[in-house]
């Protein structure tokens, strides 16, 4: 064998040992559909604020159209982390919260560190989007967007804050924020302390054990993640 063919029985082999690792990278790589299931290797995971819902009903559940206002606001303050929003693309119903947030990121002084960021536990099972980390005075914060307030957001911060540090994400947030933002341009922020994390995410895992119970024996109607 001369050594042009060498070379390139060579170059096929690297080709195809790049497709190889391509193929298995894809089939790890963690998505969300529109529906909002996520899925990784092939399975369907349970989403962080499914298995909350599931298990604590909220007060007040919101219809189609404040779950499409609330996607296309999470997308605009994504686009405006980055640098990219078209302002003139902001839909009037969710202008004053995009305003809210600008004036949170004034007046906290916080740089977005991630934005939208998914992953996965392999050890739970579960998944979710963390709306944001960000550095606060040189302080790594995650804050999670809301429209409303209820008590079980406390639960959701503390179940992302799990996500995190199972990926080994560094430095590792001691400080959780709900943010509120408000049509009126205005926000309030419901902080979590380190404490608070670890208090909560032990009632994130039973109530992860309870829906686990509830998908097994069929008690929950949410088929997204049965």
């Amino acid at each position: 064998m001369n050594l042009p063919t060498k070379i390139l029985i060579g170059i096929v082999e690297v080709q195809l040992e790049m497709k190889k690792q391509e193929a298995i990278d894809e089939a790890h790589r963690l998505t969300i559909d529109a529906d909002h299931i996520y899925r990784y290797a092939g399975r369907v995971l349970s989403g962080v604020t499914s298995i909350i819902g599931a298990v604590i009903p909220r007060k007040h559940n919101p219809g189609q159209w404040y779950l499409a206002r609330g996607k296309a606001l999470h997308h605009a303050i994504h686009l405006l982390a980055q640098g990219n929003l078209d302002f003139t693309s902001i839909d009037e119903s969710y202008l004053g919260k995009v305003n809210a947030f600008q004036k949170a990121q004034r007046e906290l002084k916080f740089a977005v560190k991630y934005s939208e960021m998914m992953l996965h536990s392999d050890k739970l099972k579960y998944a979710g989007t963390i709306d944001c980390v960000a550095d606060i005075n040189g302080e790594a914060v995650l804050i999670d967007y809301k429209s409303s307030y209820e008590a079980s957001v406390q639960l959701q911060l503390a179940a992302y804050w799990m996500l995190l540090d199972e990926n080994g994400i560094k430095p590792l947030p001691s400080i959780a924020i709900a943010l509120e933002l408000k049509d009126d341009g205005n926000y309030e922020c419901h902080w979590l302390k380190i404490k608070d994390l670890h208090r909560n995410r032990q009632t994130f895992l039973s109530v992860l054990t309870v829906y686990n119970f509830m998908v097994k024996n069929k008690l929950t109607t949410n088929q997204k993640e049965q």
